[in-house]
């Protein structure tokens, strides 16, 4: 059983690797790339949150449809996802500068990328049921590992060969997914059974999405918070570039910051199932959104180059901590027959701070200074913060909970 366990998390923690690779590629650096192809703030922030829009409207339908379909429709949506992207890769080779064709292609690229993710979530727990305990939290510390590499590589080669260097990693990068996401797929073929199952031996049948919202009120508002907490946080993340050119850094500096940034979480997710035998999810969840106006604060008030980086030690106490404390809250206040559209919908809110973040950030970056820009997200956050104390309903730990 151990030998299985290890084997089954070394194989979701390259899933984990290789979407934030690709994450890292196509969220983190849109701006750098769209503005390189001559969109401005404004431009390249509509790009963004109709690309969250899209995802935001299709992920929760998709988990629903998942909720109650065979497991295999699960491989089958993750194998449209990466074909799909291909097809946007490849157009962005074909198509240069700007235009509608790349604002169509760069918003489909993004969409599969933000909808991939709760799949992928939900990927987890069936592979859990294949006779191993596979950790979430370990596997998305070593998600934040590549991602801070590939962002230090990554803004190293845009500052030397410019912005066409996103489109070939992106590719390289899909290829990874597809040859682990074959592997995982064959394994299913030959061991995959219903992850969840009632009585009868038969899948439960969750939930329809409305009527899953409307018994689930207080978890949808506290998601609401979640949502103004992440329009701050993408408000900074989307725009990084900005904020480092402001203080008179470049690709290579956001580069590294983010790479610092992504490395500084991977403590917090690797210890995180420790932390919850002590400590509640719901006290978790607290403690990051306050963590969360902090660090905003902190980016907003920052002199410098030096600055951004310590503001990043508070991305382990915000960020890397509500990830899977979030993961964790809907594995224990929804029924499992409904968990793909707790996760999805959990998700779904992080993607309506993006949709925001891009509509008014872009604006904002255009007609306000950068720390105006920024002091108005961090008052924003602290209005999240409210939400999420307000309406996170107190869990037990998890080490109680089991």
């Amino acid at each position: 059983m151990r030998k299985k366990s290890t084997a089954l998390n070394i194989e979701y923690s390259f899933v984990q690797a290789f979407f934030w690779m690709g994450f890292c590629v196509c969220s983190a650096y849109a701006a750098v790339f769209l503005q390189g192809r001559g969109y401005s703030n404004s431009e390249l922030g509509l790009v963004i949150s109709l690309g969250s829009i899209a995802a935001f409207i299709i992920s929760p339908s998709l988990a629903s449809k998942l909720d109650r379909s065979k497991e295999g429709a699960l491989f089958v949506s993750l194998w449209v996802i990466i074909a799909v992207q291909l097809l946007a890769l490849i157009g962005f080779l074909l198509v240069p500068g700007k235009g509608i064709a790349v604002s169509v292609m760069y918003c489909v690229y993004l969409t599969t990328t933000i909808i991939a993710n709760p799949i992928q979530t939900q990927l987890c727990f069936l592979m859990s049921g294949w006779g191993g305990d596979v950790n979430y939290g370990a596997a998305r510390g070593m998600g934040s590992l590549a991602y801070a590499l590939t962002s230090m590589f990554i803004g190293a080669r845009i500052a030397k060969l410019g912005t066409g260097v996103l489109t070939v990693a992106a590719l390289v990068i899909l290829a990874c997914q597809a040859a682990i996401l074959l592997r995982i797929s064959l394994e299913f073929v030959r061991l995959g059974k219903p992850s969840v199952r009632s009585g009868s031996g038969e899948k439960a049948v969750g939930k329809g999405l409305w009527e899953f919202m409307r018994s689930n009120v207080r978890f949808c508002i506290m998601l609401l918070g979640v949502a103004v907490l992440f329009f701050t946080h993408n408000l900074i993340t989307n725009f990084m570039i900005n904020i480092v050119r402001n203080v008179g850094g470049d690709s290579s500096d956001m580069g590294s910051i983010n790479g610092v940034m992504a490395l500084l979480e991977i403590p917090v997710m690797l210890m995180y199932e420790r932390i919850t035998r002590r400590i509640r999810c719901s006290s978790t969840i607290r403690f990051a959104a306050m963590m969360f106006v902090l660090r905003a604060l902190a980016i907003a008030l920052s002199p410098g180059i030096p600055g951004l980086y310590a503001a990043q030690l508070l991305q382990a106490g915000s960020f890397a901590l509500i990830t899977p404390a979030l993961v964790q809250y809907v594995s224990l206040t929804i029924r499992p027959e409904d968990s793909a559209k707790g996760q999805s919908l959990s998700y779904s809110m992080t993607t309506l701070g993006s949709i925001f973040a891009g509509l008014f950030g872009g604006m904002m970056f255009d007609s306000l200074s950068v720390r105006t820009t920024l002091l108005i997200g961090s008052a924003v956050c602290l209005a999240g913060a409210l939400l999420c104390f307000a309406f996170v309903e107190n869990t037990r730990s998890r080490a109680k909970a089991e």
